[in-house]
């Protein structure tokens, strides 16, 4: 699971990445294949993940991860 922060929002939520099978936005399990699971896969607590979601580019700072 990863808690991450709007940047500029200072919205703050935690998703879990999960297989595309397991996905269900709702419950926030987020696909790895997706453009926002692509982008956290790999980062740090610290860091910025960006890409391009419907609505236009979003970019989220990674606040905590847990396994």
């Amino acid at each position: 699971r990863a808690k991450v922060k709007e940047a500029g929002a200072g919205f703050e939520f935690e998703v879990q990445i999960v297989a595309s099978v397991e996905a269900n936005p709702d419950e926030d399990l987020i696909s790895d294949e997706s453009p926002m699971g692509e982008a956290l896969i790999g980062r740090a607590v610290g860091e910025k993940a960006s890409f391009e979601a419907p609505a236009g580019r979003v970019e989220y700072e990674v606040l905590r991860i847990r396994r």
